[in-house]
């Protein structure tokens, strides 16, 4: 009796351990965990592609799972998803719908916020929900659809008509212009030959002489070196000018104390003045100044 009732004991526990292995599986297929967390619920919009079971990662880190998502108004989701990780949601939580690959597939980027006050147990957070590839191709090929109308429309055949007439208004008034009798249009047609053949001959010259142009703009090389080296003479000459001319200002020197000393001119004056009379009086009276004896 003992040995059948230990039987049946053992038959029992394994089956409650079944019960139990199989009751995690099911939890464990479905994205659900046994594991306690906070649930956050969000409102977005739009959740397309967004189902159960999906990640909520954070800075690309799991931290849980989408647990439900409910249809509340039209305009309006809710979704509501565990965090097992990570802190507490804070009062300024956010998620946002992203694309996980470029099958469809989406997840949940949350980040639990900063704020110093807890998000509340019943306050819903607002959701966000960021373009996906498929709709960033769409948008590239609306553009590109775009371009190509726009490009279509540039070369359609009624553009043409409307380009070639203002060609051939454009080409009537050149001879307009060119039929004119008055002076400045003849000179002006004359200037515009002139500029014409001298830019044929520079393509010639171009076109057949690569040699002598390579030396031409070495020369002229050579000649912005010799105009930059005279420019700095020219430089270096001004700057001592403008010391010397300082120094005359100043009155420093000689030639300084000539230029702003009205005493030395007065003086000068006055010598020429004693100068003048003395030479005056040696005419007058030679014997005073020279005596020659003869023996």
């Amino acid at each position: 009796m003992e040995l059948r009732y230990r039987r049946e004991a053992v038959v029992g526990v394994l089956i409650v351990v079944a019960a139990a292995v199989f009751f995690y599986m099911m939890l464990w297929l479905r994205g659900k965990s046994l594991r306690g967390g906070e649930t956050v619920r969000a409102a977005f919009a739009d959740v397309a592609g967004l189902k159960e079971g999906d990640p909520v990662r954070t800075s690309g880190v799991k931290v849980g799972q989408v647990q439900h998502v409910e249809l509340t108004a039209p305009g309006r989701v809710t979704v509501t998803f565990d965090v097992r990780l990570g802190p507490a949601p804070r009062r300024n939580a956010s998620a946002a719908i992203k694309s996980l690959d470029f099958f469809g597939a989406r997840y949940l980027e949350y980040q639990p916020g900063h704020a110093a006050e807890p998000l509340g147990a019943d306050s819903v957070i607002q959701g966000s929900r960021a373009a996906d590839f498929s709709e960033m191709a769409e948008g590239l090929s609306g553009q590109g659809q775009e371009f190509l109308g726009n490009a279509t429309d540039l070369i359609s055949p009624s553009t043409t008509r409307e380009l070639r007439a203002v060609l051939v208004q454009a080409q009537r008034t050149l001879e307009q212009l060119g039929d004119a009798g008055n002076a400045p249009s003849a000179q002006l047609t004359a200037a515009l030959g002139d500029l014409r053949r001298v830019a044929q001959r520079l393509d010639l010259v171009l076109a057949n002489t690569t040699a002598p142009a390579t030396a031409t703009m070495q020369n002229m090389q050579q000649m912005t070196a010799s105009a930059a080296q005279i420019t700095q003479t020219l430089t270096r000459t001004t700057a001592t000018l403008d010391s010397l001319m300082t120094k005359l200002n100043s009155g420093r020197g000689a030639a300084g104390q000539l230029l702003n000393d009205t005493t030395l001119i007065a003086d000068i004056r006055r010598t020429n003045a004693a100068l003048a009379d003395l030479l005056t009086d040696v005419k007058a009276n030679p014997g005073r100044y020279i005596n020659v004896h003869i023996f």
